[in-house]
């Protein structure tokens, strides 16, 4: 019995895992290549929204392994003819948070400040609090890059 509790909260799990970010890796690489951006980094950003579940649905109506928030659905659907459906593909999700990085990229330079922006717009949050809430999910982002950097896809 507690074997299997042992494979059913521990094994299977971490075996889903490994195998969902190996079987997306090649649209990480896409999506790195064309928005010109680290794909390992694309991945923390995935691995930190959601532990790279494609299915995974947050309280703040952020949906699959980029965790897209819903308020993005009428500029994906007017720039790109995309619908929620769409965005939970996991590969176009990975590709939709690649394009939201590069356009945070072109709006605050290269930086992690960007990479905060991806989930800190601070539309309500503003000066201090902003920043401090850009500095603490980009400090999780690097924390989960520096331990994926040196795995395989």
């Amino acid at each position: 019995m507690r074997l299997r509790i042992l494979f059913l909260r521990i094994v299977l799990p971490v075996t889903v895992l490994l195998i969902s970010g190996q079987v997306h890796a090649h649209c990480y690489r896409e999506a790195g290549q064309r928005y010109r951006i680290d794909p390992t980094l694309l991945r923390a950003i995935a691995y930190t929204e959601s532990s790279l579940n494609p299915d995974v649905e947050s309280h703040t109506s952020d949906i699959g392994l980029m965790g897209i928030n819903r308020s993005w659905l009428p500029i994906l659907k007017t720039k790109f003819g995309l619908n929620e459906a769409d965005v939970w593909n996991p590969c176009t999700n990975i590709h939709i948070g690649a394009w939201i990085l590069a356009n945070n990229y072109r709006q605050f330079g290269k930086n992690w400040n960007a990479v905060g922006a991806y989930n800190a717009a601070c539309k309500k949050l503003k000066g201090y609090e902003c920043q401090k809430a850009r500095t603490a999910y980009s400090n999780k982002v690097y924390r989960n890059w520096e331990r994926l950097k040196n795995q395989p896809f």
